[in-house]
């Protein structure tokens, strides 16, 4: 079903440019140049959007705002302001907008804030219902609507049930060992251990005593013999993360095991069999090492046989919301917690450079810090409380160009004397005291830069 989107503009150059973006973009709209026709349509339609100029006549948007929120607490309000009106839009967001496009707009900054808005909106309608099955979106705990993720959840579908070394590529917290646990459990082999090790942890020497095993003797303080994890693995899967900060000497001795399939204890004489599945991951360009001749180019194409990558998150924006939704209900418990709209907007503008452990570990700590009810941008770290971007709404700390400014001010000025006039051009130039090829020319010249795309 297409979402329902209504704007609300006194200047019909904008209602025109607007309407025909979102018509575009296959969503239902209904356009007002008057506001309390707006706001009636609104009370009748519950439109899951509103789009607003902030200076109007007879209710301006303050007005409008207040007027819609008191029909519905959630309703999702986008503000339009002039850069004079910054300090209007600065109180409308504090009192419950959700996002403003200020003058002059590119359409492409106003459809992806719409877009961000609507995503907004399914979770607001999903925290007043029961929790949705996750059955589309779960795979064995990796959440995700992303196309390409999707794709990726079938490729491990495919890759899991063979005995094929796998890598995970992808910038740290994006859930390379949650894909590693997810191709175990669907490999088959999910009732044998899976046995996970990070290889950056420990120094060269444990690290080849945890993978390998020692006997007995083999160096100080080896006082009995130890199994090393190839073989504490038996025929599950061995997860090394963070291959590429394995020593050459241990490369060397990694591949014989790939290529063997067997493996020699620290000190002792006798080979084993190794029977178990190897994943590895990295976050790092295991290519540009190569080049570099610090990790080898045969293991690098031993390990690769099936290569995954994992996008980062901000690839993902889609995921960005459900991700929040799913944490904040497995931390929160039987306390019921539940998103504001501007809280959800500012997880959507941050770009995530921590990936999903970042964005779990925000959750966990809102969470801790929350009582029972609406988490607030008050209740978010100051990193998300930025993403208002306050001090940019603000004209004493934001400079325009001084000829754009101009055009800005000059234009407002003209469409307020036409609004007077009731559009009468002629009236209008003839009471500013110009031709009316002059007033044409200015109102184009301000025109062109609202509706720049």
């Amino acid at each position: 079903m297409s979402k329902k989107i209504i704007v609300i503009d006194d200047e019909t150059s904008i209602l025109a440019v607007v309407e025909a973006m979102l018509l575009r973009e296959n969503y239902e709209v209904s356009v007002f140049d008057n506001s309390l026709q707006g706001i009636e349509h609104y009370k009748s339609t519950r439109a899951d959007l509103l789009i607003t100029d902030i200076r109007m006549e007879p209710l301006n948007g303050i007005q409008i705002l207040k007027m819609i929120r008191a029909i519905n607490p959630k309703a999702l309000v986008i503000l339009i302001t002039a850069y004079a009106n910054a300090q209007d839009a600065l109180e409308a967001m504090k009192i419950g907008a959700y996002d403003y496009v200020q003058k002059p707009f590119k359409m492409e900054k106003l459809r992806a804030i719409v877009r961000r808005a609507l995503s907004v909106s399914e979770i607001i309608e999903e925290q007043n219902f029961p929790s949705p099955d996750e059955t589309e979106t779960n795979f064995y705990g990796i959440v995700s609507k992303n196309p390409v993720m999707q794709k990726l959840f079938e490729l491990v579908k495919k890759a899991a049930p063979s005995k094929t070394t796998i890598l995970l590529q992808g910038e740290s917290g994006t859930g390379k060992e949650l894909f590693a646990r997810a191709i175990h459990n669907h490999s088959g082999r999910e009732k044998e251990p899976f046995v996970a090790i990070n290889c950056g942890a420990l120094p060269e020497n444990l690290l080849e005593s945890e993978l390998f095993g020692h006997v007995k003797g083999a160096f100080t303080g080896a006082s009995e013999t130890k199994d090393g994890l190839l073989k504490v693995a038996r025929e599950g899967t061995l997860f090394l993360d963070e291959i590429a900060t394995l020593t050459l000497p241990l490369q060397t001795k990694l591949l014989r095991v790939l290529q063997e399939k067997e493996m020699r204890p620290v000190g002792g004489v006798k080979t084993e069999k190794v029977n178990c599945r190897i994943i590895a991951a990295t976050n790092v360009s295991l290519e540009k090492m190569m080049e570099e001749k610090t990790f080898r180019e045969d293991l690098y194409y031993r390990l690769s046989i099936i290569p995954i990558e994992l996008p980062p998150l901000r690839e993902r924006p889609e995921d960005i919301l459900i991700l929040a939704q799913h944490f904040l209900k497995k931390l929160a418990g039987s306390r019921l917690l539940h998103f504001s709209p501007l809280s959800l907007n500012l997880f959507m503008k941050y770009h995530w450079p921590g990936n999903v452990r970042e964005l779990e570990n925000t959750l966990e700590r809102i969470v801790t810090l929350c009582a029972e009810g609406t988490v607030t941008p008050a209740d978010l770290p100051v990193f998300l409380q930025k993403q208002i971007d306050f001090l940019k709404l603000d004209p004493e700390n934001e400079v325009m160009p001084l000829k754009q400014f101009q055009v800005v001010t000059e234009g407002q000025y003209l469409l307020s004397v036409l609004r007077k006039f009731g559009q009468n051009k002629e009236l209008a130039a003839k009471h500013l005291d110009v031709d009316v090829a002059t007033l044409k020319r200015k109102l184009e010249k301000f025109e062109k830069l609202q509706t720049l795309e």
